[in-house]
């Protein structure tokens, strides 16, 4: 009942002050790890009383004390490890929904599509902070997160030529798409873009989508790509990757 409770008061209140739910956590765990060693007392001294006494009997209540303590205690560290990486508290629904990665420190979080991989990006330039991957259709993404710097884009239409400009670095020939530009007045809106571009590599093309985003000073490219022959296939993922991702309000 205490432990429904707390997944109940978590999910309907997830904004709540975080002193409050450690509190009612915190006490919930202390009262479970002391009838925990309670129940172990109480098996020693059981266990040292005559065979036939009747105070053995009491051992059974202990027992079950102890398997719940243990059920208890173990639900609530998988909780702490849901909570961390699927953003819930209650395993049941952690365990069933998309992984989250959430990077403070570049400030935005992102939920991990089903059927798509996270994969070692470093062999990619510029190099993302986080790339994925997905086998059937052959698609890619990778993520680009700048930190405010000096050398950080002011204005939406200054992260498309940096964007553009890495693809030629990398690519001798690239055509490019009329960016789709959202650009918000506000400091605390996020200014937007997306453009296409058809990339030629040897023998090989692809197709690219990529979506940018400035919001208070951090600058961040999703790109989604895939071969030339099946382009609705990108644009479809890139939607769903871009839903998947989110900034933080810092």
């Amino acid at each position: 009942m205490t432990i429904w409770l707390g997944l109940a008061l978590d999910d309907k209140y997830p904004n709540a002050p975080s002193l409050l739910q450690n509190s009612f956590w915190g006490g919930f765990i202390l009262f479970l790890f002391a009838a925990f060693i309670c129940s172990i007392l109480g098996l020693v001294e059981y266990r040292k009383a005559p065979r036939y006494s009747s105070r053995r009997k009491g051992a059974r209540y202990a027992v079950v004390t102890v398997l719940f303590c243990g059920v208890g205690l173990s639900f609530f560290a998988t909780s702490l490890y849901t909570k961390k990486v699927y953003g819930t508290r209650n395993p049941f629904r952690g365990f069933t929904q998309e992984k989250r990665i959430r990077m403070i420190e570049l400030g935005f979080q992102i939920y991990q599509p089903k059927y798509w991989v996270q994969v070692d990006g470093s062999h990619l330039s510029p190099i993302p902070c986080l790339a994925f991957t997905r086998i059937n259709p052959s698609l890619s993404f990778s993520l680009i997160a700048t930190k405010p710097g000096a050398d950080t884009p002011k204005r939406i239409e200054d992260l498309i030529k940096v964007a553009q400009k890495q693809v030629l670095q990398t690519n001798t020939s690239a055509n490019f798409s009329e960016p789709t530009i959202s650009d918000e007045s506000s400091a605390s809106i996020a200014s937007s873009a997306v453009f296409e571009s058809l990339v030629t590599r040897g023998a090989f093309s692809y197709f690219y989508v990529h979506r940018l985003i400035l919001y208070k000073g951090f600058a961040f490219q999703l790109v989604t790509w895939g071969p030339s022959n099946d382009p609705n296939s990108v644009r479809l993922s890139s939607e769903l990757l871009g839903s998947k991702f989110s900034v933080l309000a810092l």
